[in-house]
């Protein structure tokens, strides 16, 4: 592991889910003293409308060597497909970032949050936590988490499904790859894991977490013995 004074730490958390689901992660790299969150339009009470895209893209262009940049699920995705990801000079880690490449999976979210938002956020908080041994309690646990935090609007969430819609039917840009690394979980029914199993086989920095849902980070001391490896 290096330590550098000036080194930073940014977390970009993905859809529905805001920066709380960082919360005691950041714990694990108390030895870096610039710690940014940056959150995604529509997801604080202040937070004024901003194109997603552009917010990933000066997240990346931020980024200098041997920073750290940890996005998931929704943001990771866009990372992934940025222009300015190949030209980044930071270290970056994608927790689950591959969208079902079917468009019909994310219609059904759209539907589902437009025609009752609660319910929908309910199907996703599940959808999100099934596949975890534990699966009643994780769903439990994060359904509190997110009552007891800011939900985005109805709007805000549709925005940012038809933002992931267009964005996966893109083809990735990026050709140096070295400094993305890639962490997919097995038991992820949110994400494409044959997308993901393709990736494996390119020059791309791949790690798999068996066991673990899309949603990870009740168990994130597993993903930092894949970081603190890397950096």
């Amino acid at each position: 592991m290096i330590y550098v004074n000036n080194q930073q730490i940014t977390f970009i958390h993905g859809w529905l889910l805001g920066s709380f689901i960082w919360k005691d992660i950041d714990r694990y790299f108390s030895y870096i003293k610039n710690t940014n969150f940056i959150t995604l339009s529509g997801y604080s009470s202040d937070s004024s409308y901003l194109d997603d895209n552009e917010i990933i893209n000066d997240a990346l262009k931020m980024q200098s060597d041997n920073d750290i940049l940890i996005a998931y699920s929704y943001s990771a995705s866009l990372i992934l497909h940025s222009k300015y990801l190949e030209s980044c000079k930071g270290n970056i880690f994608l927790i689950n970032p591959f969208f079902k490449k079917n468009q019909n999976s994310i219609d059904k979210f759209i539907h589902e949050i437009h025609d009752d938002v609660n319910l929908g956020i309910k199907k996703f908080i599940y959808e999100s936590t099934k596949g975890d041994r534990h699966h009643k309690k994780s769903y439990s646990k994060l359904c509190n988490l997110l009552k007891d935090n800011y939900v985005p609007s109805k709007d805000s969430l549709c925005l940012g499904l038809t933002n992931i819609k267009k964005i996966c039917s893109q083809p990735l840009l990026i050709k140096d790859t070295k400094k993305v690394h890639i962490i997919q979980t097995t038991n992820d029914h949110i994400t494409d894991l044959d997308y993901f199993f393709n990736f494996e086989k390119q020059e791309f920095n791949t790690y798999k977490l068996e066991g673990l849902t899309h949603y990870p980070f009740f168990h994130f001391d597993k993903i930092y013995e894949i970081i603190k490896d890397k950096v």
